[in-house]
């Protein structure tokens, strides 16, 4: 089911909550990820694109984490998975590997086509 942000109803961002997963799609790609892994919730943030979508990223994890935009970019630009509950860190690769299941996932963009498991 797609929903829209608080923030920005019209804009082109959709929010999909798949269960334990809730997806921001940006456009036609998605973007990031908050995954309920034993009741916390981890951010996983796939690109940054345009600076439309940073501005969607930042309504999303306001919205749906509590975190602001810094927060995310940092996730991104060092390639982890952040904890919004605890704070903790985990590689992306690890994260991904363990809590995703994955259908597609190309390193140099880091696209993914995610469910988690």
């Amino acid at each position: 089911m797609y929903s829209g942000l608080k923030k920005s109803p019209a804009a082109n961002a959709n929010v999909r909550n798949e269960g334990r997963t809730i997806i921001l799609r940006s456009y036609n790609t998605d973007v990031a990820a908050i995954v309920k892994v034993n009741n916390t919730r981890w951010l996983v943030v796939f690109g940054l694109h345009s600076n439309t979508t940073r501005k969607h990223i930042s309504y999303f994890v306001d919205e749906y984490a509590g975190v602001d935009y810094y927060q995310a970019k940092a996730a991104y630009e060092n390639n982890y998975a952040y904890n919004v509950d605890t704070g903790e860190v985990r590689n992306l690769d690890w994260f991904v590997h363990n809590y995703f299941h994955v259908s597609h996932y190309n390193y140099s963009s880091r696209g993914f086509h995610v469910y988690a498991k």
